[in-house]
């Protein structure tokens, strides 16, 4: 494997890489045509496979550990406390 070969496709190669499988072509042929690797069309094929869809599902990400108007309320103090720790100490 080279270090250039993508990891995603397109929705437009995905819908590709459906039509040439199911026309008999290789997912090996597959993925050197579309320069990814073999498991990528494997994913793309199986997704379609499930969900009839082309396009990627959202992302399962690490989840926010507060809530945006926790973070409007825990900004200032985090400033003000580093503040208190930069200040020089008192002579």
């Amino acid at each position: 494997m080279s270090g250039s070969m993508r990891r995603s496709l397109q929705p437009t190669q995905v819908a590709q890489v459906v039509q040439l499988i199911q026309d008999g072509t290789s997912m090996r042929a597959v993925a050197r045509r579309f320069a990814v690797s073999v498991s990528v069309v494997s994913r793309a094929w199986r997704r379609y496979q499930e969900t009839g869809q082309y396009i990627r599902r959202r992302g399962g990400g690490h989840r926010r550990a507060t809530t945006q108007q926790q973070d409007r309320y825990l900004l200032p103090l985090c400033k003000e406390e580093q503040e208190e720790h930069c200040q020089s100490p008192a002579k």
